[in-house]
């Protein structure tokens, strides 16, 4: 039943293509829709995700740069840190540091040091881009 059916599409197809002045070309098998089939929607996926994967990286480590973002405290001074406690603004110049982090000792404070985060005990500040101890 469905081999005649199929054929009949074939004949009609065949027979829309003549009437309108147009040469036949072999018919080619149709290929399953995505959506109806599981492999062929996963490997869509993957191959999508596969592309968009290295923007994706690169957005999150560009966002998570402390020399990429301006003080959020006083909006005027390069960023030296970031604190994990202090959401939603976590990038705080050196002055803005001292001034905020002298009541919240313990809060969890990063800097940058030699392009990756370390992380500062309370008795540590930022000064000019270098570490000083208290």
């Amino acid at each position: 039943m469905l081999k005649f059916f199929l054929s009949f599409l074939q004949e009609l197809q065949s027979s829309l293509n003549d009437s309108a002045g147009e040469v036949n070309e072999p018919s080619l098998p149709i290929a399953p829709l995505a959506s109806l089939n599981w492999s062929t929607r996963k490997s869509l996926f993957s191959k999508s995700w596969r592309a968009e994967r290295p923007r994706l990286v690169n957005t999150m480590a560009a966002q998570q740069s402390v020399s990429a973002h301006i003080c959020q405290q006083c909006g005027s001074n390069p960023a030296a840190l970031r604190c994990r406690d202090c959401l939603p603004r976590p990038f705080f110049c050196d002055k803005c540091d001292v001034m905020m982090h002298t009541r919240y000792v313990l809060h969890n404070r990063e800097t940058m040091t030699a392009g990756f985060f370390q992380p500062l005990p309370p008795t540590t500040y930022v000064l000019n881009k270098t570490l000083c101890h208290d």
